[in-house]
């Protein structure tokens, strides 16, 4: 290559887009501006433009709109694509095929499943994928959970995500104990022809079986969710069994639709409509649970239970508040009245 060539980038530029036996994608341009990007030489902006025109060229129409993979949805949350590069994150499989995702959606991604592979494709990330990926993170103030240093140590850490497995299936499995729990103590509140002394020293033992085992769950449960780091979820999952148990023992009213034929009632079919449409309607039939004394002792147990497990309010600490008057003694009130 002459002086004059080497001087002119434009020219450069052109002698190896003619050069190029093949229009295949990605280019060595692309390889080159990836490599570039993951090292930070390179900005979003610059290495999308890059990525856009040899789109454009190796597909030999640059007015069709339907090649340009930044004009669609990201193929995580289905949601617009971010208007800025930098906010855009470009993966190239190995086929040359392109996919663009919203870095915001990726990095949550990745560190909710642990899952380093492209979710349509199958196909993984690869180091110097996550590289970049972590630099585009971090400019954009993307925070990780506290004990995550970066996406790249993470991938290279698969026990982190074993030991999330392993609590949230001890979470399940002593849900499904209380359950089973739940499920002696309504069997024996509908036993016919049980004594109430023997019925109630029966559900004191499970009582005591279930206090047991909903402690472990609780503990569990905060472990859980420290190590996930997302102090929000704190008794989420305890809510939402209690509710679940409470459902068990007190079912929700279930409504019927009356199909008749020829003024014959034939069938009954299942709904979903509320009480208040139900009462307006006569081909509309309510189906209650029975809900009797012994029942009523499970309800109030658990309800006791869900009301301790419920998130406390937000106690400001006392060096931002001015210090509290001394409560006056029965002879100041005295004299004050």
């Amino acid at each position: 290559m002459s002086s004059d060539e080497t001087k002119n980038p434009m020219l450069t530029s052109s002698l190896l887009s003619s050069n190029m036996t093949s229009q295949t994608f990605p280019s060595e341009a692309v390889l080159n501006a990836l490599r570039l990007a993951e090292e930070g030489h390179l900005t979003s902006e610059e290495l999308e433009k890059i990525v856009v025109g040899d789109v454009l060229w190796c597909s030999n129409n640059e007015h069709n709109s339907s090649q340009n993979p930044f004009s669609g949805k990201d193929p995580i949350l289905f949601e617009p694509l971010r208007k800025t590069a930098r906010e855009r994150f470009i993966f190239i499989r190995e086929n040359g095929s392109v996919v663009v995702f919203n870095v915001d959606s990726l990095v949550k991604f990745l560190v909710s499943t642990g899952d380093f592979r492209d979710p349509e494709s199958r196909l993984p990330f690869t180091d110097s994928d996550i590289r970049r990926l972590d630099r585009q993170r971090t400019a954009l103030n993307i925070q990780l959970p506290n004990n995550i240093i970066s996406l790249l140590a993470l991938k290279r850490n698969p026990k982190h995500f074993e030991e999330i497995r392993f609590r949230e299936q001890t979470l399940h499995d002593l849900s499904e104990l209380c359950g089973d729990v739940i499920s002696q103590l309504v069997t024996i509140s509908d036993t016919i022809g049980l004594a109430d002394g023997v019925k109630v020293m029966k559900m004191s033992y499970l009582f005591s079986e279930f206090t047991f085992t909903w402690k472990q769950y609780l503990e569990a449960e905060a472990l859980y969710v420290k190590m996930i780091d997302r102090p929000t979820d704190e008794h989420r999952h305890s809510q939402n069994s209690l509710n679940h148990f409470i459902n068990l023992v007190c079912p929700e009213d279930k409504f019927f639709k009356i199909i008749k034929k020829k003024g014959v009632p034939v069938r009954a079919e299942l709904i979903q409509i509320s009480p208040q449409q139900a009462k307006r309607r006569r081909d509309i039939v309510k189906r209650s649970a029975p809900v009797n004394t012994s029942r009523k002792m499970v309800l109030s147990f658990l309800d006791g239970l869900r009301v301790a497990v419920m998130p406390q309010q937000f106690v400001v600490d006392p060096i931002f508040h001015e210090p509290a008057s001394p409560t006056p003694s029965e002879s100041e009130l005295e004299r004050l009245v």
